[in-house]
């Protein structure tokens, strides 16, 4: 008669408990894919605050005082902007809200970015609970990206909705993959 396999050695003797995509050993692979979040997320972090200072520089919200409309109209020599404040009034509150939105994707992405970096330096120094934190935020992410695509699938076209299957799919296996090696690492003596 056989005996059972106890379930926390199950993930050891599969052939997701050694490799990462099936050519690296696990711990390789959570590194790579550990250092390959971070400077995507340092990288989209860039560029969003490059997008909102260019925005907040296009839209003079930067510098209230000296706005174009403190400027006096009879000084100058063709009074062509006198349609200037009504533009205003109709992008102000689109710009205040497209500002709000582009400052939550920038915290929002600084946690993440936090939240990669403690998954990193739990990689380094063998701490499942730094990893499991990794894994739980992760997952919250994934439920946010699955939110976005029930209203991608109201919304747009396939191909929008196949990129979007696509990322839920490969972060599920990166959610699975980091999950694994914390049970490893718990399992270790």
């Amino acid at each position: 008669m056989t005996k059972p396999i106890p379930y926390n050695t199950l993930s050891s003797t599969s052939s997701l408990g050694k490799k990462c995509c099936y050519c690296f050993p696990l711990r390789i692979g959570c590194f790579i894919l550990g250092y390959l979040t971070m400077f995507t997320n340092v990288y989209n972090t860039g560029l969003l605050i490059t997008l909102t200072n260019y925005i907040g520089a296009g839209s003079h919200s930067f510098d209230r005082t000296t706005s174009f409309d403190s400027i006096d109209l009879e000084e100058l020599s063709e009074p062509t902007t006198t349609l200037q404040p009504a533009q205003q009034s109709s992008e102000s509150p689109l710009l205040s809200g497209v500002g709000f939105v582009l400052l939550m994707t920038i915290v929002i992405n600084a946690a993440w970015l936090l939240v990669n970096i403690a998954c990193v330096v739990g990689l380094h120094r063998r701490r499942p609970g730094n990893i499991k934190f990794y894994v739980l935020f992760a997952a919250c992410r994934l439920v946010l990206v699955f939110a976005g695509l029930v209203y991608l699938t109201m919304t747009i076209t396939t191909p929008a909705l196949m990129l979007h299957g696509l990322d839920i799919a490969v972060a599920s296996y990166f959610i699975t993959v980091y999950n694994t090696y914390a049970r490893q690492l718990e399992n270790e003596p």
